[in-house]
């Protein structure tokens, strides 16, 4: 009979500490996966930070690489229509100077000549004045020079003129410049910015 109490004793004891190593056990192994839960939710988020730089760092290069290749393309296209404008302007004004050399064969243009050194002489005073004008307008000049009541030395432009004439005071420095190929310059200037051509490259 004590045999069977001890035995129902151990029973009892033996039931009780596998409930109490189960219990621990069950405490344990759900330990166990919240540190595992924690270990991937952990290298999930590092993951997906990773992947974010990554695909930030990816975005960043793309758009550089498309705005170097934008810039490119637009100062590619500036250049051609700053081409396109410099033969628009040169066939205009290749147009005009045909014209201004027909108009310089013409009977009108020694008057306009006259006309021109007047002002000019008129405007740079009196002194040691000197004329420039393209070589074949020396003996026209000399001519007007014939008529004129004034003293002054006659020179060849080393540049053309297309027309017109530079008056010079070497005295006091002023000058009058009358030469077509100034005004013709001025007026590619006008037209540029009437013609709504102008390019920023």
């Amino acid at each position: 009979m004590d045999m069977e109490r001890i035995e129902s004793k151990l029973d009892t004891f033996a039931t009780m500490v596998i409930k109490d190593a189960t219990h621990k056990a069950g405490m344990l192994l759900d330990k166990a996966r919240a540190e595992n839960q924690d270990r991937m939710e952990n290298a999930e988020i590092s993951f997906l930070r990773d992947a974010y730089h990554s695909i930030h760092e990816a975005m960043n290069k793309i758009e550089k690489e498309n705005n170097e290749v934008y810039s490119a393309k637009l100062f590619e296209a500036k250049q051609l229509l700053y081409e396109k404008r410099q033969q628009i302007m040169d066939a205009v004004f290749q147009g005009v100077q045909d014209r201004l050399e027909q108009y310089r064969m013409g009977g009108e243009y020694p008057e306009r000549l006259e006309a021109f050194l007047r002002k000019g002489l008129n405007e740079v005073k009196a002194g040691e004045v000197q004329v420039i004008v393209d070589s074949n307008d020396l003996a026209c000049v000399e001519q007007i020079k014939g008529r004129l009541n004034q003293s002054f030395s006659i020179s060849q432009s080393e540049e053309p003129l297309m027309g017109g004439c530079i008056v010079i005071n070497q005295t006091t420095g002023l000058m009058a410049d009358y030469s077509f190929s100034t005004r013709l310059e001025q007026q590619r200037e006008v037209f540029l910015e009437n013609s709504g051509m102008n390019i920023n490259l």
